[in-house]
């Protein structure tokens, strides 16, 4: 496996009102270690334009990831850049598999307003 990153494509949804400071965490993060946090295997926060619509950002994931474990994206659109997860906010509900068992190096992703 040489996948050394994961663009994520993504839209505001439009019941968010974003703030001068909002920015967008984007995590890449091995799914299959049970009853324990997941381990983050990639990151990148990116400041986003109170005007912004589409999103797409590139980040970057650790080398030599393991091609028989599964990986997965999630995102927070913090709003008001809080650095917590707020009514308000976006994040991903679901799992949104990347790099390995099929999964994609470009993932299209959903978010759903807090709250």
């Amino acid at each position: 496996m040489t996948n050394d990153a994961v663009t994520v494509v993504t839209q505001v949804p439009t019941d968010v009102a974003l703030t001068p400071n909002a920015v967008l965490r984007c995590r890449v993060e091995e799914l299959n270690v049970a009853d324990q946090r997941p381990i983050v295997v990639g990151s990148r926060t990116v400041p986003v334009e109170p005007t912004a619509g589409r999103l797409e950002v590139t980040l970057p994931v650790d080398e030599g990831l393991d091609p028989q474990s599964a990986y997965g994206v999630f995102l927070h659109l913090d709003a008001g850049g809080t650095g917590a997860v707020d009514v308000g906010d976006a994040i991903t509900t679901e799992t949104v598999p990347v790099l390995t068992h099929g999964g994609a190096e470009r993932v299209d992703v959903q978010l759903h307003r807090v709250g």
